[in-house]
């Protein structure tokens, strides 16, 4: 884990604050942080002054050795970090955490694509992949904050 201090401004009161928050995680290294980045709340701040729950941006590369890195950054090119290991980058805390979920539980990304698409029913749906069942080959999703599965042909 690699810690800096953010400054971050709440969007509602405009309180400005410090924030220390990790920028490097290894897979196993933290399992509550895995656990925060899988159920979405890893992103999100409650202001001291207001009350107010709201995203927060900083920089931040998750490794799975030997399989991914998944890095948050602003800039548009990174340095490739090892060869063997697949690299995706985002500039969103909320498509981090998608494709958090869909590498960390070894779905299809191509698959997870077409099904929250068909799901959307051209975007009047509010579609969130939520996880993978491998051994029953189950995709779960939120659709309209409801859960569903969708299991798809072999």
């Amino acid at each position: 884990m690699k810690a800096r201090m953010f400054e971050i401004e709440c969007p509602s009161c405009h309180e400005t604050f410090f924030l220390m928050r990790d920028t490097y995680y290894v897979k196993g290294m933290d399992p509550r942080a895995e656990e925060r980045l899988l159920n979405g709340s890893y992103f999100m701040h409650r202001c001291r002054k207001c009350d107010t729950i709201f995203t927060i941006y900083h920089p931040l590369l998750f490794r799975s050795p030997k399989k991914f890195n998944l890095i948050m950054s602003k800039k548009k090119q990174i340095e490739t970090l090892d060869e063997n290991e697949k690299q995706f980058v985002v500039n969103d805390p909320k498509d981090f955490i998608r494709l958090f979920r869909i590498l960390v539980y070894e779905a299809d990304l191509n698959v997870v694509d077409r099904l929250e698409k068909y799901l959307s029913n051209h975007g009047e749906r509010l579609v969130e992949f939520e996880s993978f069942d491998q051994e029953q080959g189950l995709f779960w999703f939120y659709v309209d904050h409801r859960l569903m599965a969708v299991r798809t042909k072999e």
